[in-house]
């Protein structure tokens, strides 16, 4: 019978049976060094006489040592060598095993470690013109175990005391993201970069400028540096490059720039659009409809900030691109469709702008059909019991509540406006301000920007 890796007891049972427990010191540090690398073919220069070993006090330093140590592990079935491509193979069971029985502690001293491990043997591009391949060997057979090392930096502490030691980090990242990019592997790019980033911010923010730290603070403002330049190599590299046909990064920024537009900052979503756009402009067999999706939210984001004539600009190219593409009866997807409701949104805008005459008051008409748009509204909102819609619902309960008040019916005011005012509340709750107090544009805000 197999235990499934998330049954209770699951690591204590592969310790007991594997008897991990009763391992000598440096044959448990040997395997914790293993856990956190790619188990099918492991190198044995990583591990054997690691210049960086001497960070792991229960760490076998000598060659004699690590053999002696190794042939427990074997013994016991722990691990497996392979003599002539002198590599090692552990199974995920015991990695599993080995990474769930660690304290957070001890989890971060072995993997601070064993950055400083790969580190150590990874072969750093020198001051060149980065044309010439000697190392592309070693890089590619230690590429699988930074990405192993990538997948389990999730509950990594980050360091912030800043040593030499911590400094091993966002050096690998930086250099391995390097050649991911001459590779043309951009989507490791970028998440190797953003790895430094955090490592380098983490331990800017812990440290304290002085004279004895003062060499290590300009080797980090240096790593600052060299990922603002690489990433503009990887930008130029999306421009000129085409990666494929592989549309995640392209997606992945412009889901970013939603959550930007959506919390109100339209500067970093315009930024975020152009990076979208980019990224499908360096895709294999690009054309106009590529950008389709980008240019909609760029159109949209500029009309947010008041900007009609440009926004109107940007929906009228892309409808004509796609009608050449597709002729005037698109089936191909909602996207045309897309594009002509932001059209129309941004005319009608530009047009009630343009009115100088003061606004009239509803007709009897006019307020029977809001009534009615507001109750089916009320009643779409409410009827899933989900929490998504408090916004929509929010802005439905006070308009209507204000529709109420116009007509006399005080009753069926103040229920509204109580519900409209609890629900505030509970979306806004560092709001102290009153619901008589708040503004359209306060409600309009907290909704999706695309149904505002």
């Amino acid at each position: 019978m197999f235990l499934a890796a998330n049954s209770t007891g699951y690591e204590h049972t592969i310790a007991s049976v594997w008897a991990l427990d009763h391992l000598e010191e440096g044959s448990q540090a040997l395997l914790k060094a293993m856990y956190p690398l790619d188990p099918d073919s492991i190198p044995e220069y990583i591990l054997e006489e690691n210049p960086a070993a001497s960070t792991w006090s229960s760490y076998p330093l000598t060659r004699a040592e690590y053999r002696t140590l190794g042939q427990q592990l074997i013994q016991r079935s722990l691990i497996i060598r392979q003599k002539d491509k002198k590599t090692l193979n552990i199974h995920r069971l015991i990695q599993d095993a080995v990474r769930a029985r660690m304290t957070d502690e001890k989890f971060n001293n072995s993997f601070s470690s064993m950055l400083a491990f790969v580190s150590a043997v990874w072969h750093y591009e020198e001051f060149s013109f980065g044309n010439e391949i000697y190392r592309w060997s070693r890089c590619q057979e230690l590429f699988p175990h930074i990405l192993k090392l990538q997948s389990l930096f999730s509950r990594f502490r980050l360091p912030t005391n800043l040593t030499q030691h911590h400094l091993d980090g966002p050096k690998l990242f930086i250099d391995t993201a390097s050649n991911t990019n001459t590779r043309g592997l951009f989507v490791d790019t970028i998440s190797l970069f953003y790895l430094a980033e955090l490592m380098c911010d983490a331990l800017a923010d812990g440290n304290e400028d002085g004279p004895s730290t003062q060499d290590l603070n300009d080797q980090l403002v240096i790593l600052y540096r060299i990922i603002v330049y690489e990433r503009g190599l990887v930008r130029d590299s999306y421009q000129n490059n085409p990666r494929g046909a592989d549309q995640t990064l392209g997606v992945s920024w412009n889901e970013l720039d939603n959550a930007y537009l959506q919390n109100n900052d339209s500067i970093q979503a315009v930024n975020c659009f152009l990076e979208s756009k980019w990224s499908f402009e360096a895709l294999y067999g690009v054309t106009r409809i590529s950008i389709s999706m980008p240019l909609i939210n760029l159109g949209f984001v500029v009309l947010v900030r008041g900007r009609e004539d440009e926004a109107d600009k940007i929906f009228s190219q892309a409808l004509a691109d796609r009608e050449k593409e597709y002729g005037s009866n698109d089936k191909i997807s909602f996207v045309t469709g897309s594009h002509g409701l932001r059209q129309r949104k941004t005319r009608a805008r530009a047009t009630r702008r343009e009115l100088s005459a003061p606004p009239t008051l509803p007709s009897a008409v006019q307020i029977d059909l809001s009534r009615v748009l507001l109750d089916q509204a009320i009643k779409i909102y409410t009827a899933s019991g989900h929490p998504y819609f408090i916004p929509e619902h929010t802005r439905a309960r006070r308009n209507r509540g204000m529709l109420f008040e116009r007509l006399g019916k005080l009753a069926e005011t103040k229920a509204d406006l109580d519900v409209a005012r609890e629900l505030w509340r509970k979306m806004c709750p560092d709001d102290l301000r009153r619901l008589e107090d708040l503004e359209d544009e306060d409600f309009d805000q907290r909704i999706m920007f695309w149904s505002r």
